[in-house]
């Protein structure tokens, strides 16, 4: 009985500690920034407009240089991202973290209001800042990174470029076949994607969904055309990395398919 008594205790104590760190994070926030942008967060777009009328300035930072359209856009406030902009928002508002609305709104997946972003200016060539999380990406690279088909279809609608490659020389497709987003990778294909891209490490998107047992895109990707026996630099090609991946459902059908399309049974 002690023992759960004291694991209760142990829990209850832990939570209570959770807890409070929360609320001094919300305090700590709430303290650093600025009225607007605590508006564009968690209030109306009418209480917006009230303290744009009381001449609140709509593009006022935090000491990241922050703006309220950054955070309306990161929390996908569609309605309150309009207002701002018709107030005068900056849409090319760039903070130290070298966020924009766009880029904030590509990242967390807000299709609806990148899209209106882009047809109010926003610059669409933006990049991600350099890091170990593929840093350098283009739009579209991050929008497939991060599996968020919306994004990537209005990006693609706005043109840009289906092949740009960030920083590891990974393009879109090669991304989303190797996170496995089937719906991206068709709709990659369908805007005329180069199927044989490759990475610097010499991977292409067939070798990227073969490898992780991606039947469903290696499907798509032989059917698209994708090379069967291209080598990465380690000299494997896409078959031979569907038999080292390993022995899931998914990679004997993925082996199965590309014996089935002629691959190479090892590497040459």
């Amino acid at each position: 009985m002690k023992k759960y008594t004291s694991k209760i205790i142990f829990y209850g104590v832990a939570a209570l500690v959770l807890g409070l760190a929360v609320v001094f994070m919300y305090i700590s926030w709430v303290n650093k920034n600025p009225d607007i942008i605590k508006v564009a967060t968690f209030s109306s777009v009418a209480e917006m407009q009230a303290l744009l009328d009381e001449g609140a300035d709509v593009n006022e930072t935090n000491r990241y240089e922050q703006t309220a359209l950054i955070y309306a856009a990161y929390n996908g406030r569609l309605e309150m991202v309009e207002a701002l902009i018709s107030a005068g928002a900056e849409v090319n508002a760039l903070s130290t973290k070298g966020e924009t609305p766009l880029l904030i709104a590509v990242q967390e997946g807000h299709g609806d209001v990148a899209d209106l972003l882009i047809r109010r200016g926003a610059d669409v060539s933006v990049k991600t800042l350099e890091g170990d999380d593929g840093g350098g990406s283009p739009l579209l690279v991050l929008a497939a990174r991060q599996g968020h088909i919306d994004a990537v279809s209005v990006l693609i609608g706005a043109g840009v470029d289906v092949n740009a490659k960030d920083s590891f020389g990974q393009t879109p497709l090669i991304w989303a076949a190797w996170k496995g987003y089937s719906g991206i990778v068709e709709i990659l294909i369908e805007g005329n994607s180069d199927i044989d891209a490759v990475n610097e490490r010499g991977l292409t998107p067939l070798m990227a969904a073969s490898e992780h047992g991606y039947a469903l895109i290696t499907d798509k990707l032989i059917e698209a055309g994708a090379p069967l026996d291209t080598l990465d630099l380690a000299g494997e090609t896409a078959l031979v990395k569907a038999l080292k991946g390993g022995s899931t459902v998914g990679h004997k059908k993925t082996v199965f398919m590309l014996r089935e399309a002629g691959a190479a049974e090892a590497s040459t």
